[in-house]
């Protein structure tokens, strides 16, 4: 069996006739600041944090898609042997079959190596821009390749929510015209709220055509934002339409439209909400470990079958919660053990306390996981473990995930995983539908001092919802429009420890309510009144 180290040649199409950087090489990226954003700066420098904000990467990666690979590779530079074998202690070159092959410690190789790997990509290419941007006043945003699946992520960047600590607005990007890839927006704005970014920037609407309307960026924008994403950046405005680029992933949200004139209408309303959804901190009860490390210990570039899988078992998890009204944040093993502790029953990333963990199904957890997870169910934390449970610690078996899983519930799936927090853990948000389904209804929970700021978005295209809401604390509940500014206090009751009112909501309709607590609460009795579509 042979490998060989295969190099980008120069003359891509689709990189202008040059080729793309090896962002595993912190040599390779300091030229590529040298040459880029050195340059800015000596020419625009005197802007840097005032007319130039921030500057934007878009879609860094350490095995691009756009290159023709017609052989089965993995990521690869000059110095990643004498690197990996300082984190793992062997020599990576000694077990290249098992990357690929299902031979020798084949789990344990390639969790090493593809965590090895991010970290390298993480601290050649992402902390070194980020610190750069730093020290020159600019803000560091923008978005890597492939964020939407564990299959997609662990081939061209290993794990993205490692990068988003090394970004001031950590970003993503949604393209097309569809509502499909939630743990896209949930990785990036879990990684904000537990490290306190104020923003989480999305590059949206790209690949929707030209014809997309105000009601489709609504819909997608409000998927967005009640799912954590608070800055939208267009894609795309040009200057002109002449030649190619009217057809460079459109729309073009610009003069040249028809409708521009009218823009104003749906961009008041996301501008007003990313204020409201950028005040305060996201108030979250559950932490998902993120299962990239077991995508980890079962890839390879023969036979995507296993991550794939356990990606829809991964989906099937999170989807549920959120449609049964459990909002969750995503734990990365990289953020937690940088940030991650126990005081008491509360499981902390960052800033976030959480009052339930929840493992999905896995193969294995890093051993800083395990550590913290440890303490946690000592202190009576709430662990929930979907099955198949892991095995292994850092991909070796251990009787220590044992012991933990012992102190945990069990359960055989995520409606199961639901139905014990609904016994166990108070829930700051209930919704009960009167009409139609309540899956399709999402909520976004903020506390910014003594307010608190609930956002409601009915994803639906086709069913208008008639909802029962319940926002656990005491005070006077206002609505605000985003659309006008206008504000009014809505209908309201307090019943128990919650906050009761009543939501319509048209297809695609959505409603901020403003909870202050330092305002007598009041008692105002819902009108009915009939939705014109």
């Amino acid at each position: 069996m042979h490998f060989y180290v295969w190099s980008a040649p120069i003359g891509s199409k689709w990189f202008d006739s040059f080729s793309y950087i090896d962002v595993l090489n912190p040599e390779a990226v300091r030229k590529f600041i040298e040459s880029t954003y050195e340059k800015y700066y000596q020419r625009f420098g005197k802007w840097f944090g005032n007319t130039i904000p921030g500057i934007f990467t878009d879609e860094p990666n350490h095995l691009s898609g756009h290159e023709s690979l017609n052989y089965p590779a993995v990521p690869w530079t000059t110095r990643f042997p004498e690197f990996f074998k300082s984190k793992c202690g062997y020599d990576i070159t000694e077990h290249l079959p098992s990357l690929f092959f299902d031979v020798g410690d084949y789990n344990k190789v390639r969790y090493d190596f593809w965590r090895t790997l991010t970290e390298l990509f993480v601290e050649s290419y992402s902390k070194q821009i980020y610190e750069w941007c730093d020290r020159h006043d600019l803000k560091y945003t923008g978005h890597h390749l492939s964020e939407e699946s564990l299959t997609s992520q662990i081939r061209v960047a290993g794990a993205v929510m490692p990068h988003y600590e090394y970004m001031h607005i950590p970003g993503i990007d949604h393209l097309r015209r569809d509502i499909d890839e939630v743990l896209t927006v949930k990785q990036v704005a879990s990684v904000a709220n537990q490290l306190g970014r104020e923003r989480v920037l999305s590059e949206t609407y790209g690949c929707s055509g030209q014809n997309l309307s105000f009601e489709d960026r609504k819909w997608i924008g409000d998927w967005e934002y009640v799912l954590g994403v608070n800055f939208l950046n267009h894609h795309l405005l040009l200057y002109s339409m002449r030649g190619r680029r009217k057809r460079d992933y459109p729309p073009n949200i610009f003069y040249q439209q028809p409708w521009w004139r009218f823009n104003k209408l749906i961009e008041s309303h996301f501008t007003r909400l990313s204020y409201a959804l950028s005040r305060g901190i996201r108030i979250v009860n559950v932490l998902i470990l993120h299962p990239i490390g077991s995508g980890w210990a079962m890839f390879t570039p023969l036979d995507t079958s296993k991550v794939e899988n356990l990606h829809k078992d991964f989906e099937k998890t999170f989807r549920t919660f959120l449609e049964k009204h459990w909002d969750f944040e995503l734990g990365d093993e990289f953020i937690i053990a940088k940030y991650g502790k126990v005081d008491g029953p509360f499981f902390i990333v960052g800033r976030c306390h959480y009052r339930a963990v929840i493992i999905p199904p896995s193969l294995t957890l890093a051993e800083s996981t395990v550590k913290l997870l440890e303490n946690y169910v000592a202190n009576g934390g709430l662990l929930i473990a979907i099955e198949p449970t892991p095995k292994m610690v850092d991909c070796k078996p251990s009787s220590r995930i044992e012991a933990v899983l012992n102190m945990a519930v069990k359960v055989k799936d995520a409606y199961e995983a639901v139905k014990i927090l609904n016994e166990k853990v108070k829930s700051r948000v209930l919704i009960n539908c009167l009409k139609n389904d309540a899956s399709n209804i999402w909520y976004h929970l903020r506390r910014d001092g003594s307010q608190q700021i609930l956002f409601l978005a009915n994803l639906s295209r086709a069913q208008e919802v008639d909802l029962e809401v319940y926002l656990l604390g005491s005070g006077r509940l206002e609505e605000y429009d985003p659309f006008t500014g206008d504000s009014r206090t809505t209908n309201q009751e307090t019943r128990g420890e919650y906050v009761y009112t009543r939501v319509l909501l048209p297809p695609v309709g959505s409603k901020l309510l403003v909870l202050d607590e330092t305002q007598k609460p009041e008692t105002i009795k819902f009108k009915w009144y009939r939705l014109i579509l």
